[in-house]
């Protein structure tokens, strides 16, 4: 069986650099959508980490998922 890979870690760095990327731009809408998706990215990150964390667990039951 092929190891599994959790993307959390790569989204959770792409939310990073995002985030980084949008304060070095100056204030205004290019900066506001940029800012918009680090967030994306970081609850992207959030969410696949509270998935497999729970499916790591064992508390996933996929009979009925």
């Amino acid at each position: 069986m092929a190891k599994r890979t959790f993307p959390d870690k790569e989204l959770c760095a792409r939310a990073i650099k995002a985030l980084m990327d949008a304060q070095g731009l100056p204030p205004g809408p290019q900066r506001l959508d940029a800012l918009k998706k680090a967030a994306q990215l970081r609850d992207a990150a959030e969410s696949y980490h509270q998935l497999f964390s729970a499916e790591r667990a064992g508390l996933v039951d996929h009979a009925h998922s």
